[in-house]
């Protein structure tokens, strides 16, 4: 539950911020490039997780590697919270 109010609360965010960069005149365009350029590094990136925690559990074990890889998911977040911690 908490996990969708947060992805609900922040997709509202964006889509707030995004309409805030477009131009009234060109509206609809501009919003379709931010999308893409959104959902472009997302599908780019998100392979890189399991080379990433296999790299790990050479070193730690496969139980530790996840936790630090979980604890480096979760700090890439803070600045994302700082920002928008200013703006409010």
């Amino acid at each position: 539950m908490g996990d969708n109010f947060s992805l609900s609360f922040a997709g509202v965010a964006l889509v707030a911020y995004m309409s805030s960069l477009t131009n009234l005149g060109y509206t609809a365009t501009q919003y379709c490039a931010f999308e893409f350029n959104l959902c472009l590094a997302g599908k780019i990136l998100k392979g890189f997780p399991a080379p990433r925690s296999k790299a790990f559990s050479h070193t730690h074990g496969l139980i530790h590697a996840y936790g630090i890889f979980f604890i480096i998911c979760g700090l890439t977040g803070v600045p994302g919270v700082l920002l928008f911690r200013g703006i409010g």
